[in-house]
């Protein structure tokens, strides 16, 4: 019998190099050794520029584990994420590549095992579900690295993570995880997700007003032009939040840099930290992501 031939798939043009960074290997010495570390050379530049050839990288099959964190607190974003499926088959795995899905809140859940199906990667990311508000971030990176411990040795061992910088409760810590990664020679991509776009955007949660008066009996002067209603007079007294943005904001644009746990992890293991403001901008993150996997002269 005639088996359909899987047809190949289209790859965009990748970039020419890839920038290495001195300091990520310095800092992540520092994030893992007990003791301080001290830096003795002359001659070793800050940052080098290293041509990767396209014989070295581009025949060699990838295996990526994607790790999406699925907590209530990106609900907003999760239709966006859903859709990106395709990114992945067309432009991060190659022609022979392979991936497998966990999903991530105040569990961590192996959505799909790894296959070489385009289609099954497609419908797994597509069919992603909201969980819990938790974010296990560590846990999930941890699993994620031994999953990858599976495949075989041949094949570059590639983790991209789709989350906020946040991680809730779980038993492992981001240090820990660094070491597990370069241990397995498993590198970190991260794409990060907008905690501000997904509060802004999420739904309200409007309650009902509580009233000092008796039903029908209003205890202020009605709204200039409006007619005084129960139906007016809860929208004015409602909780209905518009300054949400705002009060999320100020307390949390403050926060460091170095705070931001997948931008290290992925430092630290040679990969790439693509932020993300908008919900729009997560497919050409994880398209630039591709590109940097296929590096050529």
């Amino acid at each position: 019998m005639m088996h359909a031939m899987k047809p190949a798939r289209k790859l965009q043009p990748p970039p020419a190099r890839l920038s290495v960074s001195f300091l990520a290997a310095l800092m992540f010495v520092a994030l893992v050794s007990a003791h301080p570390v001290k830096l003795q050379s002359q001659t070793v530049p800050q940052s080098s520029d290293v041509t990767v050839n396209a014989a070295d990288t581009a025949d060699t099959p990838v295996s990526v584990a994607i790790v999406v964190e699925t907590s209530s607190r990106v609900a907003a974003l999760l239709p966006a994420i859903r859709r990106t499926g395709v990114m992945f088959t067309q432009n991060v795995l190659g022609a022979d590549g392979e991936a497998a899905l966990i999903g991530y809140n105040d569990e961590v859940d192996k959505l799909l095992d790894f296959t070489n199906n385009d289609d099954a990667v497609e419908k797994a990311v597509g069919d992603i579900q909201m969980g819990t508000s938790g974010a296990r971030l560590y846990d999930a990176l941890s699993q994620a690295v031994a999953f990858l411990q599976t495949r075989p040795s041949s094949h570059r061992r590639v983790i991209i993570v789709l989350g906020e910088a946040v991680n809730t409760g779980g038993e492992e810590k981001i240090g820990s995880v660094i070491s597990q990664a370069r241990l397995a020679n498993v590198t970190i991509y991260s794409v990060g997700l907008s905690s501000t776009a997904a509060q802004v955007r999420g739904p309200q949660e409007p309650t009902a007003p509580v009233y000092a008066t008796p039903p029908g009996i209003f205890a202020l002067p009605p709204m200039p032009g409006t007619p005084q209603t129960p139906d007016t007079e809860a929208l004015r007294e409602g909780n209905v939040d518009l300054g949400a943005a705002v009060k999320w904001a100020g307390k949390h644009a403050t926060a460091p840099l170095r705070d931001n746990p997948i931008e290290l992890a992925a430092t630290a293991t040679g990969g790439s930290y693509q932020p993300t403001l908008r919900d729009r901008s997560i497919a050409p993150a994880i398209n630039k992501i591709g590109g940097d996997l296929r590096l050529q002269d």
